[in-house]
Order: structure tokens, then sequence, then C-alpha cells
């Protein structure tokens, strides 16, 4: 055994290796995404081996080894990652068969010591757990899971033919043999193969494919489709717009509890600070979209609708409770409409008093037309108050690419527009923002850049915001630091920004990458030198969610787990979270949910009564 710490320095020739094999991995992950033309290269590859071979009459006994070789490939491609029929040892079914004793899964004295254990626990109520829950099992939409992915085929198959070619060119290889009948051989060999392969698919009910399986346009019998959307999702639309999961701490799992469909296509999730009521908005831009308000049981989980009251604009995409609890603020982003709405002590929500609509109109015709000019009009997508007082609204505004400040009156829920601030530098291109976050301790905000994949940094001037007036042109931020959230090299109009975050330790801010399909982590510095500039960023890590377009991620309560909503893979993926480190690690878990575009991870309220209860 060798100590790392006194392992010999590699010699030339290793490092040699070791720098042509980065290399190699690294222009190979770059042709992940190009599956048009890593397909074209493939078939233009095959062809010149083809070609050479029919010129020189040769090598036939390669091209036979090459053909079962791809054929090979081809039926892992086909097959699904479980198959049915080979998941686990057969039991002998005949007489004749030779003797193999019955094998438990969980054997007799587990089973006893288990059963009387339980018996007595003292522990909570733990439901079986199924590997596939019935919900799954029920749902008529599975993605295909592949035996050998897409891009291991192609890899593993150009490798093979690339192989092929450089044997042609040794004489070793070149075996004299009559080629028509290995022609025949191979013929018999690909249809006797595909024929038991389509049995199989018969047998066990299944296509080797997704084409149009996730293509619910509506019309299906309710599912709604994404034809309404402000963005073009490519996951797969639900038949249940809401699952509710129960988070076990202890191991880092999740259950199923229930689904519901009230809404269609909710986009944003709001939990009440003192009651266990969600709050949600519809995201539609053909219509005035609706805000909601669920009772939820924190016992069973489940869903009971109070009310929905229309929040008088298109796409509602945030919403926000003020301090007392008094007023529902809301953003709607298709036609950049926000306002407030008054909540009752219960959490039931009333007719919208207050709306503010954008000086310059939207008239974008449809989501293509959106998507090609979305910057040449107002598209508002968040609004948040300052923590310190309340009385400062701040609206990201992605297609006038500013930050709109606004006076906020708890009373009357008025908000009165005061000045316009820069989302970052100027003359840069397009930013976009997002999101905007507080830090929990310091006077620093962040602010998520969709467009340019930055974090633009501010501090926020509390004496400012305290004495602001209607009327006041004065702006309570200041631009202190603008950093990317995605590594240097990788090409910025393959990504945009989903969520940013401060995690619950207060020590470091993360934001979703939807392209580059990551989740940034950046340091907080609290001791820089400069005054007024706490809270600068450093780039931490980048970690793969395991699933495209992470459209939102959350912590749990304690900050130990994260979990990502992967829109594009029709998953939700758990990881943990390091607050000393910032180092993100992924527990292994993914839950199928069909295109999720929102987390909200809360603990149900304990408190409330009145009195306590009488023995």
């Amino acid at each position: 055994m060798i100590d790392g710490d006194s392992a010999p320095t590699p010699g030339k020739l290793e490092q040699l290796r070791a720098q042509v094999s980065r290399t190699y991995q690294h222009w190979l992950d770059r042709s992940v995404i190009y599956h048009t033309g890593r397909w074209v290269g493939f078939g233009v590859l095959l062809g010149v081996y083809l070609l050479r071979v029919y010129i020189i009459q040769g090598w036939f006994i390669v091209t036979y080894g090459l053909g079962i070789f791809l054929l090979n490939n081809f039926i892992g491609f086909l097959s699904p990652q479980v198959d049915p029929e080979m998941d686990g040892p057969g039991l002998p079914t005949a007489s004749t068969d030779e003797f193999r004793p019955f094998t438990r899964r969980l054997p007799e004295f587990q089973f006893w010591h288990s059963s009387t254990r339980d018996a007595a626990s003292t522990d909570e109520f733990r439901p079986f757990t199924r590997r596939l829950p019935e919900f799954q099992f029920w749902h008529s939409f599975r993605p295909f899971a592949r035996r050998l992915p897409e891009f291991q085929f192609w890899h593993s198959s150009t490798r093979g033919v690339l192989t092929a070619l450089v044997m042609t060119h040794f004489s070793l290889f070149d075996v004299p043999v009559f080629w028509p009948i290995l022609l025949v051989y191979f013929v018999v060999l690909f249809f006797l193969t595909m024929k038991r392969q389509i049995k199989h698919m018969i047998k066990h009910r299944y296509v080797p494919w997704n084409w149009g399986k996730a293509k619910y346009r509506g019309g299906d019998g309710g599912t709604p489709g994404f034809d309404n959307l402000a963005h073009a999702p490519k996951g797969t639309p639900a038949k249940q717009s809401l699952y509710v999961y129960r988070l076990h701490r202890a191991t880092g799992t999740m259950t199923l509890l229930t689904v519901d469909n009230t809404l269609e296509n909710p986009a944003f999730f709001r939990y009440h600070p003192t009651k266990n009521v969600l709050y949600a908005c519809t995201e539609d831009i053909t219509k005035d979209n609706l805000v909601a308000a669920f009772a939820v049981s924190p016992v069973s989980g489940e869903l009971t609708h109070m009310v929905s009251r229309s929040a008088m604009g298109k796409s509602t995409c945030y919403l926000t409770i003020d301090a007392p609890a008094d007023h529902m603020l809301f953003c709607n982003y298709w036609d950049s409409v926000i306002g407030t709405m008054p909540m009752k002590p219960c959490g039931m929500l009333e007719d919208v008093s207050v709306k503010l609509e954008p000086p310059k109109r939207v008239v974008a015709r449809g989501i293509s037309d959106h998507l090609a000019n979305r910057q040449s009009e107002p598209h508002a997508h968040a609004i948040v108050l300052d923590p310190f007082f309340g009385r400062v609204a701040f609206v990201p505004d992605l297609g006038d690419d500013d930050i709109k400040q606004h006076l906020y009156d708890e009373k009357t829920g008025t908000l009165t527009p005061t000045c316009t601030i820069p989302c970052g530098p100027e003359g840069v291109g397009a930013h976009g923002p997002r999101y905007i976050c507080f830090h929990p301790t310091l006077n620093t905000v962040y602010v998520i850049n969709e467009l340019s994949s930055t974090v633009s940094v501010f501090e926020f001037n509390a004496n400012i915001a305290e004495t602001l007036e209607a009327g006041s042109s004065k702006s309570t931020l200041r631009l202190v630091q603008n950093i990317s959230t995605i590594p240097s090299a990788f090409p910025r109009k393959l990504n945009t920004c989903g969520r940013i975050c401060i995690d619950p330790s207060g020590r470091h801010v993360l934001v979703s990458n939807r392209g580059h399909d990551s989740i940034a982590v950046f340091a907080i510095h609290s001791d820089t030198d400069a005054c007024g500039e706490g809270g600068k960023l450093s780039v931490v890590s980048y970690t793969h969610t395991r699933g495209k377009t992470p459209r939102h991620f959350q912590f749990d309560p304690s900050g130990r787990y994260l979990l990502s909503a992967n829109q594009d893979t029709d998953s939700i993926t758990l990881f943990n979270f390091d607050p000393d480190t910032g180092a993100l690690g992924f527990t292994g878990d993914v839950y199928d949910c069909p295109s999720p575009n929102f987390v909200c991870i809360r603990e149900p309220h304990t408190t409330g009564r009145r009195q306590p209860g009488l023995p």
C-alpha cells in the first residue's frame, strides 16, 4: 500500500496519458447536446468503412463481427432498463429442474425479529413504501428508460466502427471466407433477434420511444397542454397538477401522500406564515389567471380548496405576503400587471383591491412572438418587499431589463412607483432580471439575471428605505458586483437562469442554470474590507442536477436537503447540502413528477390553540 502523501510523482508518459484522457473527455462532454451532428458523423464514418471494404474486397470477417456488435448495441438501445423477465433469479418450474432452495429476501428470523420489534415500537407509523407507487403505476405516461442510453449507444458504436476501420489496415485480420454465407447468417440472425425483441415489447406492453407520449395539448379528457404558457417546456403535461410529498429527514427520502387537480398549470406557491394554508397561482397567457388558497392537513397532507380569486392579469408568476399578513401581492408576467388583494385573518383571499398596469402596453401575439421579442415590452417577473420596514416593493422586469421600485402601504395595499434601477452593468447586453432576494442579516440584495446568466449584488440603503416618500426618485440599491453563474467557457446562449436563494445558514447563494443543467453555489463574504460592500460572492462549485432544466429548487427548513425540479425530464432529484463547505451531494434519489416547475417545502404549523387540550 502506498500512502497518499508519499506516492511517487507520475512520469511524463503517465502525465501525457492523463492529459490526453482529459482532453478527450472534454470534447466528448461537449458533443452530448448535438444529437443530429453526432449521428450524421457516425453515418459518414460507417459509409467510409463500407466503401473501403467494398473497394478492397476483403476483411469480410471483420465486417461480420462489426455487424454483430452494432446489432447487440441496437438491441440494448431498444431494451428497457429493467427487464421483467430478467429482474432476479427464476424458480424451478418442473420436477426435472435442478434443486435450488428458495432464498427469501427477508429470512425467517429477521421476519420474526422485525415483526416482534415493530409491534412493540412506539415510533410513528411508517406505511409500506412501494418501489413503484400505486399512482405512478396507474399514471398513463412513463418515459422509456433504455438499457443502453442514446449517447452510450452512439459512443460505443462509433468506437466499434473506428476499431474495425483500423483493423482493415492489417492483413492478419483478413481471414479468407465466403462472404455470401456471412451475409445470410447475419440477415437470419437480425430477423430472429428482432422477432424476439418485438415479442418482448408485445408481451410487456411497451414501445422503445417517447414520441407522442407527452404531446397532450388538451382535448384528451382534461389533461392541460403547454400551448398557453409563456415558455416552452419539454416535459410531460400532468393529469394531476399538484403533488404532495412527506420528506423524511432521518432517511432523506420522500413519500407521495396525495395529488390534486383543482388548478391548471400552477406556477408558484406561497405558504401562510402562521396558518396551514397554501396559496398557488395559475399560469396562462390567454386569460386572466387565478390565485387559489388551500387548507393543508398537517397529518395527511390533504389539500382542501378554500377560494380562488382573479389576478386580473395573464400568466401569474409570483406571490408575496406582507408582514402583517393583511395583503397578498401578486405579479402577472405576460401583461406585467401587479397588484394586491386583501387577506382575512383566517387566510381567505378577497378580490383584488389594487391593480397597477405598465405604462407601455404588452402586444405580444403568442409564445413564438414573445420568445423572439421579450425585451421589446415589459414583463414583470416577481414582487418582493424589503424585510426591514416592509414599505419598499421591488419588481424585477425581464422585458424592460430593470428593477422597478415602488412605495408600499401596508394599511391600504397601494403601490406607488418611485424609480427604476439598472439590474446590472450597463452596455454589456441584455440581463433579464428574474428574481430578487435579501440576505437575512447583511444589507445585501441578490438579483438573478435570467438572460445574461449572472448574479448582481447590491447594497441596500436602509436609511433611504425608511424615509422614502411618494414622488421621490431615490434608489435604495447600489450595484457592487456582477458575477457569472456558469463556467466562463460555456456558451451563454445555451443557458438561462432559474431560481436564486440563500441557504438557511446565510453563508451561500445558490442559483439554478437551465441549459447547463446545474446548481451554482457561491460563498458569501461578509468580511469585505470595502465599506458597504459586504456580501460579495465567489464561486464554490457547479453541481449537475441529474435532470434537464432545473426551473426551481428548494431547501428543507433544516438546510440539510435540497430538492431540484427538473422540468424537461419529469423528475425531482434530492441532494445533501453541507453549509460549512457549500458542497452539494446527490443522494441517488429521483422521484417521478410530470414537468415540475416549483417546489415548496414547509413544516406544518402546530400552534394556534386558544387553550391546551383537557386531560
